[in-house]
């Protein structure tokens, strides 16, 4: 119940997230694929830059969210994450 209202007063359904990951050297190929495998991962973006993948994720509360990010930050082959939890959007 406390969920649903929480939902309600903000106006959202799910909670929302920008992982940003680092690949280490020899493992881009493997993330490519791998990190979409995540609970709740939306979709995983390559990138040249800073950081190697962006990752959306999308989940239902908090706890999914941290085993979501755990699971992406102990992904073989990842160097580094950053999450970047989404406020709000339009």
């Amino acid at each position: 119940m406390f969920k649903e209202d929480i939902n309600k007063w903000w106006g959202f359904r799910l909670i929302k997230a920008i992982v940003l990951i680092t690949a280490k050297p020899g493992y881009f190929e493997t993330l490519n694929l791998e990190l979409g495998k995540a609970k709740g991962a939306r979709s995983v973006i390559p990138t040249l830059g800073r950081w190697d993948f962006v990752v959306e994720v999308e989940t239902e509360d908090l706890k999914d969210l941290e085993e979501s990010i755990l699971k992406l930050a102990q992904t073989r082959g990842v160097k580094s994450t950053e999450t970047l939890i989404i406020f709000s959007s339009v």
